[in-house]
């Protein structure tokens, strides 16, 4: 039978029946369905549903659970459940409701490695009678009638050699019976099962039969055992079959080891099917192609060794460690899920393996010294060079989380922001006007010197790209992250009087403000100049400032800005795939106060050259575009207060004459 499993995915609907016989109708979400009926050898009815539970039926699992036929819903509106939905072929948009009957044995799946059950699936109209009828169906081949010595030695020469007989008064074959034969097949070695009615065979002589209803099991080698128990007691008729025809583990055997590597299979995949969005899947196969050479950003790995089973209180904290990495890493700090398998066998110490055998080496226990599962940070650029001589600096175990995240972020540059003064402001705010982007200014009250790690990351993800060593050729090819949309800046300790003049006094420190071009005063006929307006981030509006606020904070201002979609012409989506190329070196953000000029070779400088060109022209035509349109406003205003001059004469006029002949009159 089924073992009483606990799980937070399950909850019951409880009845009682008058005469106090418990029954329940489960309601399964996927990793309760797996175990309780894929994996199950009992028989279960299943009411699919969009909406509630069909009352019929709780009136259902209340007739059939006597016969051992256990009764579970899935609301197949909730999308968790929809894989599961789909996988029974379920279309609810005719009533709302579908019925599935699961009773074969379980299957392996050769391809997913999970045990899965053939259904029958219910077509007709949901009534009670109708529903039963399906139900019954299932057990309509377990029990056949005889009545001839040769119909008994054909039946038992195709199974095991004997034949579990019940000797009835009536015709019919109840359900009870059914139910028997098909719990003793699932269960014990017992594989056919007859009845025979009373007085219409002559098996009924052959076997002495006197008293009905009698219960049998007769041998090809003439050996007969007859059940003295309650034949009223299921259970007692069902033990009874498990000890007189053990059931043969060989072969179960064999599916319950597959099955082990099938839970394997089953629990990857419900971690990786509950994975937040910003969290990357990754295997040691993958590891090198997908993580370190995709950016030269900080990964923030949480390596897992999955075994069949776990503890709940391990599956709660490997979630909760997923769940508090997926919400604070973002940008140039992704959280990475790593999944373990059997098949890695790197066992050198992890500053002796190459990169493609790196994600291997994570793997092994005796190469981390880590118990699974634990964090392990592959740091930013440079770093990582740093981190295959010291290792253990970059591991963590999963309760310390908090420092890995640190360490992660520490590892990030922060040459994308400026340190300024509040003397240098204006020219920072021009900087990122001539180039088209919006200036993001932090004001904190922390020491200038000291940037956040939130800036550092905000820098790489809205800038014009990340920052690169020359030497990591491997790293530089996929190397632009940035949005290329914004200039950063941060003012250590401002004054009160900046304070005052950018937010009324409203600001609270630590604080980002973005700077952009808004349009001309309607209440100022006079200026067509645009205005420079302030949006200043609002926790109550927008949450606590982290980098996806902050980086869709930056976008908001930037679509306000109305500035031009910025190129970003060192993209990897715009390089040349032939590897034959030689790769250009990325240029450098004009920065004056923070990137000194003379670290470029010429190639370089050439490069930044054209690319300072390009923007002054750029600036140039957008100035002269602006001057067109105000030439355009001022002619056309000229125009209208002519019109309106014109209006005013004529009005004039007519006043002047209506005089005149009110006069004379």
């Amino acid at each position: 039978m089924i073992k009483s499993v606990v799980v937070s995915l399950l909850f019951c609907i409880t009845c009682t029946f008058a005469t106090d016989i418990v029954y329940t109708v489960k309601v399964f979400e996927p990793e309760a369905f797996q175990e309780n009926i894929q994996e199950s050898k009992d028989f279960w009815f299943v009411n699919f549903y969009d909406n509630e539970v069909n009352e019929l039926t709780i009136a259902i699992a209340k007739k059939v659970s006597q016969y051992g036929i256990e009764t579970a819903s899935v609301n197949c509106s909730e999308k968790i459940n929809k894989k599961v939905c789909q996988a029974a072929n379920v279309n609810l948009m005719k009533n709302g409701h579908a019925f599935r009957t699961y009773y074969e044995p379980p299957q392996l799946n050769p391809y997913s490695n999970k045990l899965f059950r053939s259904f029958s699936a219910f077509d007709g109209a949901i009534e009670a009678r109708t529903l039963e009828k399906f139900i019954s169906r299932a057990y309509s081949d377990l029990v056949k009638k005889l009545s001839t010595e040769e119909e008994f030695q054909g039946l038992a020469a195709n199974s095991t050699g004997q034949v579990a007989i019940l000797f009835s008064e009536k015709d019919a074959i109840s359900m009870h019976y059914k139910s028997v034969a098909f719990a003793c097949r699932a269960y014990s070695g017992l594989k056919s099962f007859a009845q025979i009615h009373k007085g219409s065979s002559a098996l009924d002589e052959k076997f002495e039969i006197s008293d009905y209803p009698t219960l049998l099991v007769a041998h090809t080698d003439g050996t007969v055992k007859t059940f003295s128990g309650d034949m009223k007691d299921r259970r007692a008729m069902i033990d009874w079959c498990k000890e007189l025809a053990p059931l043969d583990e060989s072969s179960s055997a064999n599916l319950s080891e597959m099955s082990d590597s099938g839970k394997v299979v089953r629990r990857t995949q419900n971690l990786l099917s509950s994975l937040p969005k910003n969290v990357i899947a990754a295997t040691p196969s993958t590891f090198a192609s997908d993580i370190w050479a995709k950016y030269p950003i900080s990964w923030t790995v949480i390596v897992e060794d999955v075994q069949p089973e776990s503890t709940p209180e391990q599956d709660k904290a490997l979630k909760a460690a997923i769940s508090a990495a997926s919400s604070r890493c973002d940008g140039a700090m992704q959280p990475v899920l790593m999944v373990c398998s059997d098949n890695n066998t790197i066992s050198q110490p992890i500053q002796d393996v190459s990169i493609d055998e790196f994600g291997g080496a994570l793997c092994q226990r005796n190469s981390s010294n880590m118990d699974f599962p634990y964090i392990a940070v592959i740091p930013h650029g440079s770093n990582r060079k740093k981190m295959q001589k010291n290792m253990q600096k970059w591991l963590f175990k999963l309760s310390d989380l908090d420092l890995a995240i640190k360490r992660s972020g520490e590892s990030l540059p922060d040459i994308k922001v400026a340190q300024l003064s509040e003397a240098s402001l204006g020219d920072f705010l021009q900087l990122a006007n001539t180039q088209m982007k919006i200036p993001l200014l932090l004001l904190t009250d922390r020491d200038s010197g000291n940037v956040p790690i939130l800036m550092r990351n905000l820098g790489l993800v809205v800038a014009s790209g990340s920052a690169t060593n020359a030497e990591e050729s491997a790293i530089e090819e996929d190397a632009d992250l940035g949005l290329n949309i914004a200039h950063l800046g941060m003012i250590s300790k401002p004054s009160g009087q900046l304070l005052q003049n950018i937010g009324g006094g409203s600001l609270r420190l630590p604080v980002l403000v973005a700077f952009f071009l808004g349009p001309p005063d309607p209440n100022d006929d006079e200026s067509k100049m645009p205005q420079l307006q302030v949006m200043a981030y609002n926790p109550e509006l927008s949450g606590p400032l982290r980098i996806y606020s902050a980086r869709d904070f930056a976008l908001q201002v930037f679509r306000s800005s109305q500035l031009p979609a910025p190129e970003r012409p060192f993209s990897s989506k715009t390089k040349d795939s032939s590897s034959a190329k030689k790769k250009e070196p990325e240029p450098v953000e004009e920065e004056p106060e923070v990137l000194p000029e003379d670290h470029l070779d010429e190639e370089g400088e050439a490069l930044l050259a054209e690319i300072r060109r390009e923007e002054e022209e750029e600036a140039a035509r957008r100035a002269k575009e602006l001057e067109e349109e105000a030439q355009k406003l001022r002619e056309e205003k000229e125009r209208l207060d002519a019109e309106k001059n014109k209006k005013k004469k004529k009005k004039k006029k007519k006043k002047v004459a209506s005089s005149t002949n009110n006069a004379e009159l």
